[in-house]
């Protein structure tokens, strides 16, 4: 018998063919992929049954984000406060990606990208680690303290158009009430983002031609480098940072300073009754810093030990002068000095106690301020001098007296 058969083979209508636009960007994870090949034939002039065979594998999870650090400059921040931060995390893969936020301090050695003139990438040297909280905020506009929080957030859907593709959220950022912390302090903080691909399996050490992992649906990190981070890892990051701006009394010769001074005692001057008058003192003729040397007090008749100094003995008259400079870059609000006598631990560096109802002579004044001081108090209860606006580089002097017990 003659055989007479004729061979086609056939891509079914139905089936996607297996050029390479079958992974076309777009085609979602999972999908399963078949292809079926036909083959036809004659018996002489008698059709046969046709023979089919197919292959088909699943489209991988292509890992492919990005994030942005939406809120385009650093931040002036008070110590204490907090400030929000925007991020869009954008998916361009084809599977809609859960993730995992962790934040992590940034390296003295870092550097912030200012982008307030986008035209000019200024490079910002982090100056300090000062270890703020951060928290996540799922929320579309910038929340407040307290709002509902979460450390996953929901996943990121994949799409082809728009922004249906982007995950908006804030990073809260609470800076420490730090003493030391100093103007111009930049803050730095490291935002990893991470796809959560457990469970998936991992195309970098994993063959995908092997029959047993064919109709597998793998996970593929596809994300490029970013400044921060590595390619392929499967870990978006964003480094941002806010620039410390307080009022600052701390330490340093601009800091906040008491200082005292005898400037009389009975065997200096009999009395007290000309402080801060023409015939006080033998220099400025004033009540001022610095020990002074005894003089006769015009019309009393009494004439000092002669090279005799004022001493912190019962009755001497001590003048204590609080100095202060705002050496931030920021205004000091509802700034009060307060000199508390109640309590009778008022003392000196000899630890001699003063009358409580001694304190007298207040004088306070400012300079580089709109602000006047305002001075009440001035009795047993102790001493308050108060300034509602204490301005960037201005000083304060507050001096007033006491009484040795």
């Amino acid at each position: 018998m003659k055989i007479n058969k004729t061979l086609t083979a056939l891509i079914a209508g139905a089936s996607i063919g297996m050029s390479g636009q079958v992974l076309a960007v777009g085609t979602e994870a999972g999908t399963e992929i078949k292809n079926v090949v036909t083959l036809s034939y004659d018996v002489g002039t008698t059709p046969q049954s046709d023979v089919t065979e197919s292959a088909q594998f699943l489209v991988d999870n292509k890992i492919d984000m990005s994030l942005t650090w939406d809120t385009a400059n650093l931040k002036s921040v008070a110590p204490g406060a907090t400030v929000f931060h925007k991020f869009t995390l954008t998916n361009t893969g084809n599977l809609d990606q859960p993730y995992d936020l962790s934040a992590a301090e940034a390296a003295v050695s870092a550097t912030i990208i200012d982008l307030a003139d986008p035209g000019i990438d200024t490079l910002v040297s982090k100056a300090a680690l000062v270890s703020p909280t951060i928290t996540f905020y799922d929320a579309l506009t910038e929340p407040t303290v307290g709002d509902g929080t979460t450390t996953t957030l929901s996943a990121v859907p994949h799409s082809d158009t728009g922004s249906a593709n982007q995950k908006v959220f804030w990073a809260g950022v609470s800076y420490p009430l730090t003493a030391g912390v100093i103007d111009t302090d930049i803050l730095g903080n490291y935002v990893i983002v991470t796809a959560d691909v457990s469970g998936n399996g991992n195309a970098s050490d994993t063959d995908k031609n092997t029959a047993a992992n064919l109709e597998k649906q793998l996970a593929v990190n596809a994300d490029g480098a970013g400044p921060n981070d590595s390619a392929n890892d499967a870990k978006i990051s964003a480094i941002f940072g806010d620039e410390i701006t307080t009022a600052n009394f701390e330490g340093g010769a601009n800091g906040l300073k008491l200082s005292v001074t005898v400037v009389n005692d009975p065997i200096c001057n009999e009395d007290d009754s000309n402080y801060g008058s023409a015939t006080f003192h033998a220099s400025s003729g004033t009540a001022t810093t610095g020990v002074m040397n005894c003089v006769a007090n015009a019309g009393t008749g009494f004439t000092p030990p002669s090279g005799y100094t004022p001493k912190a003995i019962p009755g001497a008259l001590l003048e204590y002068t609080i100095t202060a400079t705002n050496s931030g870059q920021s205004s000091a609000k509802d700034v009060e000095f307060a000199q508390d006598l109640s309590t009778l631990d008022f003392s000196d560096v000899s630890g001699v106690t003063l009358r409580a109802a001694s304190l007298g002579n207040v004088a306070a004044a400012m300079t580089g301020n709109t602000d006047t001081p305002v001075t009440t108090g001035s009795t047993t209860a102790g001493l308050s001098v108060t300034v509602a606006t204490f301005e960037a580089n201005a000083d304060i002097s507050i001096t007033f007296t006491a009484i040795v017990d």
